[in-house]
């Protein structure tokens, strides 16, 4: 997770709340939001609580730094929000081609994505995002699987 990302965005959006939630790994400095008044870092949670987490959320923000991790990530969080019909604003991942308006993709426009997103609202949109969300489920990735298979 790029941290500083984070913390530029609650620099920028002094009035919003920016609950972080989520295993915090050691290595991972987060000193940067510490001093900040609308950070509050949760750390692991319970995952049946996951859904209700993220469903008062406006927006989800996925800031990965560049590297192995995020070039080679499955973005399980990103269907996550998408099934809640939220908008998303995440640095560049692989393989998510195709969400034009349903999320946001920039490491350099991040944190001005995080406004554009928050308009970005409405129940046409909504389905969309559960639409896709749908569509990159277990069975409807199992169903493909199997349909591809000679018989």
């Amino acid at each position: 997770v790029d941290v500083e990302l984070l913390a530029a965005c609650a620099r920028e959006y002094p009035g919003w709340t920016f609950p972080i939630f989520g295993p915090v790994e050691r290595s991972v400095d987060l000193s940067p939001l510490r001093d900040l008044p609308n950070v509050s870092v949760q750390g692991r949670v319970a995952y049946e609580r996951v859904p209700a987490i993220m469903q008062a959320f406006d927006v989800g923000l996925m800031p990965f730094r560049p590297g192995a991790i995020s070039d080679y990530a499955n973005p399980v969080t990103l269907y996550e929000f998408l099934a809640l019909g939220k908008p998303v604003v995440c640095t560049p991942l692989q393989d998510i081609e195709g969400l034009d308006g349903l999320i946001f993709v920039s490491r350099n426009e991040f944190v001005p994505n995080v406004e554009r997103a928050s308009h970005a609202r409405g129940e046409h949109l909504a389905h969309r995002r559960r639409a896709v969300a749908d569509s990159h489920s277990w069975d409807a990735l199992v169903h493909g699987v199997l349909s591809s298979l000679p018989l």
